[in-house]
């Protein structure tokens, strides 16, 4: 698959990849603005006010027991809750590093 312009700017560089293909991850320290990540960070808070109760069987979430409590784990899928992330598939900051390790 050819990347455009816009996704080469995000691409990763060939020691990031292969530092992705020994550990299986990356961190992309400072890949987003700050304004995005608060973007993100606000929505993240928007959506654990939304979804409920925090308990086990609930649809969209994945919780854990930590002492007596449920703690929310995890709210998926979020693209259709959130603007915030709705517009990631189609950032080319998402996109392009991912172009650059699967092609």
């Amino acid at each position: 698959m050819q990347m455009n312009n816009q996704a080469e700017r995000w691409a990763l560089r060939p020691e990031q990849v292969r530092r992705y293909e020994v550990d299986g991850f990356i961190v992309l320290q400072g890949h987003l603005d700050p304004q995005t990540v608060a973007e993100l960070a606000r929505g993240t808070e928007e959506l654990a006010g939304r979804v409920g109760p925090i308990r086990p069987g609930t649809p969209r979430i994945q919780v854990d027991l930590i002492g007596e409590e449920y703690r929310l784990r995890m709210i998926e899928p979020v693209v259709d809750r959130c603007e915030a992330f709705a517009r990631l598939p189609a950032d080319e900051r998402i996109t392009g590093p991912f172009q650059s390790v699967f092609g």
